[in-house]
């Protein structure tokens, strides 16, 4: 298992994906996998602290295809350029239930476009609750992404067609470890990611 001082460089942070004379880091970091303690984000970066019967959590190293600035504890999605899924972001989901979503590192703030950073795709981490809830989530509902990147209660239609079900069983990205009301938008919370590619 690695340890946060292998990681080649902190979370909470990202880096330019050239160095000083413009070569490419992406080649060399774009797709590493680390274990690392699930970090309090309430305490300071400089000074991290591991939660208290928190698991460790999976992070991987992509880089902000996007075009655009990302922001910290949203969903994102992956290009499906070839060769590119899971190792550069194409942005924020633009659809509800997207099929692969994993989450920006929580104590990032912001990733410019063109940076390498960190996103979570394992263990529990914070993410924002959807700027509009359509349900209350329960601690254990499964959850799943909606456009913008925010996690919303997995729900189905009253009548359900199988390929309703079987694209829900896809968007789902875990379980909430705590409950929201449907007033609780744009809200921090705790989820269980499930592994995703």
């Amino acid at each position: 298992m690695s340890h946060l001082e292998q990681l080649p460089f902190r979370l909470g942070t990202w880096i330019s994906s050239t160095d000083e004379s413009g070569n490419d880091l992406s080649a060399d970091l774009v797709g590493r996998e680390y274990d690392v303690p699930f970090l309090d984000p309430n305490n300071s970066v400089s000074q991290p602290v591991k939660l208290k019967n928190a698991s460790n959590i999976r992070v991987r190293i992509v880089k902000n295809a996007s075009g655009g600035t990302l922001t910290a504890k949203k969903a994102v999605v992956y290009s499906t350029t070839d060769g590119k899924h899971g190792l550069e972001v194409a942005g924020h989901p633009t659809a509800s239930h997207p099929k692969v979503a994993h989450f920006v590192d929580p104590l990032v703030g912001s990733v410019p476009n063109g940076a390498l950073f960190y996103v979570v795709v394992g263990g529990t981490t914070i993410a924002k609750t959807s700027t509009t809830l359509p349900s209350a989530i329960a601690a254990g509902d499964p959850v799943a992404v909606d456009a913008g990147g925010g996690i919303i209660k997995l729900e189905l239609s009253a009548t359900p067609t199988d390929q309703e079900v079987f694209d829900r069983v896809l968007a789902a990205v875990g379980v909430a470890a705590e409950a929201r009301a449907t007033t609780d938008t744009d809200t921090d919370t705790l989820i269980r990611l499930e592994w995703r590619a």
